[in-house]
């Protein structure tokens, strides 16, 4: 399947197609850097681009490497931000970048943690146990953030989770052999998020909030009703499925080094909030929660001395990119205090995440409260299985295991 299959999307390479390969591509990567800066994929039939370097340009050119053409494919993403390249993006995204700055994020800061309490209050019971973190944390406290930023009530935040997670799938590719199938069901989990969209649109014209629905939907930004559903609806989907990967990562990432949990638990003791955001970046950079972006050479161009036609897709690999040796030292090594961090786990260029500010807040909140609560958190040993879309990096469950601070027990 090429760039032109369902939903647009470009399958993994084969040694990352397997469970172990995408749960741990690190070694594939580390090969082909060493081997090289890009190479062509004649099976997937697009160049895969592996340093720092590279793909920083790929990424921050969008004129030359664009992402219309791959992105309009997707059911899911077709006339929203994501799909569109400058200068059409540009204006888009200018009507809600204001409420996604670093400064507007930080009044979301009280209303993450009080969700993180009662979250971890309801899955903690008593002073010691297991749950699992990603269906009773990591998934509905992001969810929670964006839909009440949006203006949704807890309703619709129930109810969305089914369908955003059947709209970022793609297709199992050792079992796949019906296309339309698959196009259906995913239009399918795409209109099911357009239904709760409108849902909070027509609630939000009959009785404005201070949210940002109201605000699109009550004033003159130009924009139609179908405009105006498509960006919610991106919003919705796009801002949760990084944070919930980015709360999982964090985990695992220092469940593994005991060293760096000791000195992040201490730092929050303390008050010092330099070390805690320092692991979160370290998270993002170990294991970032968006692991490639891909793209479409508009001309004939050049990446690292090679050529690449026009209309070839280009697979810029950032989580390749995040390990290069030529700008971390030690690249696989989990340093929770490495400084600076020039990671690009959101991205370069116009096409950056809209909502990095609020996915490191909501990483650093997690956190602090988390290993406010416990005394130890471990991972169960069990056989994790990766998520869904192939351009995220996470796990689907996270079972751990739990010693309550002193004084931290569920009580009631």
């Amino acid at each position: 399947m090429s760039a032109g299959g369902p939903g647009g999307w470009i399958p993994l390479p084969e040694p990352l197609s397997s469970r172990d390969g995408n749960l741990e591509p690190f070694d594939w990567f580390r090969t082909q850097r060493s081997a090289h800066d890009l190479r062509w994929d004649p099976e997937r039939e697009c160049w895969d681009v592996f340093t720092y370097e590279a793909v920083e340009q790929v990424l921050s050119d969008a004129e030359t490497f664009a992402n219309e053409p791959i992105m309009g494919q997707n059911t899911t993403f077709k006339d929203t931000l994501l799909a569109l390249d400058p200068p059409e993006h540009t204006e888009k995204r200018s009507l809600v970048e204001e409420h996604f700055s670093y400064e507007a994020v930080q009044r979301y800061e009280d209303d993450i943690r009080a969700s993180a309490d009662r979250l971890l209050e309801d899955a903690m019971d008593g002073q010691s146990g297991q749950f699992d973190l990603v269906s009773s944390f990591a998934y509905p406290l992001p969810i929670s953030t964006i839909a009440g930023i949006l203006g949704a009530s807890e309703d619709v935040r129930e109810r969305l989770k089914a369908v955003s997670d059947e709209a970022v799938a793609a297709p199992d590719l050792s079992e796949f052999d019906d296309a339309d199938q698959f196009v259906e069901d995913q239009a399918e989990a795409v209109f099911g998020i357009g239904q709760l969209v409108n849902d909070v649109i027509l609630e939000k014209r009959e009785d404005p909030g201070d949210d940002l629905v109201s605000d699109l939907a009550g004033s003159d930004h130009g924009l139609s009703h179908y405009e105006l559903l498509r960006l919610c609806g991106l919003l919705m989907v796009a801002g949760h499925v990084t944070t919930t990967n980015l709360i999982g990562n964090t985990v695992r990432c220092l469940a593994a080094r005991p060293d760096a949990l000791e000195a992040v638990k201490g730092a929050i003791g303390d008050g010092d909030e330099e070390p805690i955001h320092r692991t979160v970046e370290e998270v993002l950079r170990y294991r970032s929660p968006v692991q490639l972006a891909v793209r479409v050479a508009t001309e004939d161009t050049a990446v690292a001395g090679r050529s690449i036609s026009e209309g070839e897709p280009v697979v810029a690999w950032i989580q390749a990119a995040n390990r290069d040796p030529a700008v971390f030292d030690d690249p696989d090594t989990f340093d929770h205090t490495r400084a600076p961090n020039p990671n690009i786990a959101f991205g370069r260029g116009p096409h950056t995440c809209l909502g990095a500010h609020l996915a490191k807040l909501e990483g650093r909140v997690t956190t602090k409260v988390l290993f406010q609560r416990v005394e130890s958190l471990e991972v169960i040993d069990t056989t994790h299985e990766p998520v869904e879309a192939p351009f995220l990096h996470g796990v689907r469950e996270l079972p751990v295991r739990y010693e309550c601070a002193t004084g931290r027990a569920d009580t009631s």
